[in-house]
């Protein structure tokens, strides 16, 4: 991710205490190509906040995604239309 294009919303880390594992939510202020590039990941898609859950995902991330998309939907900006 170009660190210009994005704004941090939040982080969230679960830790087990000899292992964590940080999320990092953010806002894309521009867009640009997502590309895989580490070894863990099979697939990277961009979806709104509510197809997340018709996803199959990695167990954890699927138990902390409640809680993280109660903390997004707080944080993002509303918008209205004038």
């Amino acid at each position: 991710m170009p660190p210009e294009n994005v704004r941090v919303l939040f982080t969230s880390v679960f830790d087990v205490g000899y292992w964590s594992y940080t999320t990092v939510v953010v806002e894309a202020l521009r867009p640009f190509e997502a590309a895989i590039s580490d070894p863990e990941s099979l697939e990277l898609q961009w979806v709104g906040i509510d197809a997340v859950v018709g996803k199959e995902l990695h167990p954890g991330f699927a138990a902390a995604w409640p809680g993280l998309r109660s903390r997004l939907t707080e944080t993002r900006p509303i918008t209205s239309s004038v």
